[in-house]
């Protein structure tokens, strides 16, 4: 994600987001597909 959004290390990002979900401006939803895991976020 942060190559694609030039906003830093992945880690960064994600601090940003969890910020972000925990304060109600997104929704995030975690599925297992298969044998990965995947995270989707909403506004």
């Amino acid at each position: 994600m942060s190559e694609k959004s030039g906003q830093g290390s992945d880690g960064a990002v994600y601090t940003h987001i969890k910020k972000l979900v925990q304060a109600g401006y997104i929704a995030q939803d975690k599925r297992i597909t298969g044998n990965k895991g995947q995270t989707n976020y909403t506004l």
